[in-house]
């Protein structure tokens, strides 16, 4: 699945069982607030394997000044995600040990993470990061009670042989809240899966077992 798209403040859920899987990823907080910022730009390539829950992600993210700190840069990652390699204008960089680089906050799939950035040799010189990960996310839906039509079932995230449902909220990519985001995804899945998005897709096919879209 390879999207290009920005990002729009509405998240719609659809039942796991529809076409397998349900990938409901790319939303945004705040658009007001968002109309005034650069968009950040993700290149991103994920992995899934429902049978062990996991997930492998490749994110080459293009970063605009003003998403800049102290010559640092910080954003959401799902806690149970594990950073393998960072890389910044082709760079290699220490990768962050999760005592040192990450704070949990409320609820427990939130983990920020602040990455020390060296400086540009140049002003305008355009800043790249790039993130490969990878980890489980297998928070499995529990009935919310009530009529099910009026209220889902709650997770905040699953990824399991009967369905995968992964949100904004799930922030199992680097995630910058309240930003205007655009994004071109490539997702690699067994070949009898399907997945359910945002945005246009421009490319499907099966090789070796696996579904590339």
């Amino acid at each position: 699945m390879s999207f290009s798209h920005p990002i729009f403040p509405s998240v719609i859920q659809v039942p796991s069982f529809v076409l397998g899987l349900a990938l409901l990823c790319l939303t945004m907080a705040n658009p007001l607030q968002a109309k005034t910022l650069t968009p950040i730009h993700h290149e991103l390539h994920v992995e899934l394997n429902p049978d062990t829950h996991a997930i492998t992600g490749l994110d080459t993210i293009n970063i605009p000044p003003s998403y800049w700190a102290n010559s640092s840069v910080s954003f959401i990652l799902h806690p149970q995600l594990m950073i393998d390699r960072v890389e910044f204008n082709n760079k290699m960089l220490p990768i962050p040990h999760p005592s040192e680089a990450a704070t949990l906050q409320p609820p427990s799939t939130r983990r920020v993470i602040e990455i020390p950035l060296p400086p540009l040799d140049e002003p305008d010189q355009p800043a790249v990061l790039t993130l490969t990960y990878h980890g489980q996310i297998d928070d499995s839906p529990k009935a919310s009670g009530g009529l099910r039509f009026v209220k889902p079932d709650d997770t905040n995230g699953h990824i399991g042989p009967n369905g995968v449902y992964l949100t904004y909220e799930t922030f199992w990519y680097p995630t910058w809240e309240q930003t205007l985001s655009t994004y071109n995804l490539t997702l690699s899945l067994p070949s009898d899966w399907e997945a359910i998005t945002q945005g246009m897709e421009v490319a499907n096919g099966l090789t070796d077992g696996r579904r590339t879209t």
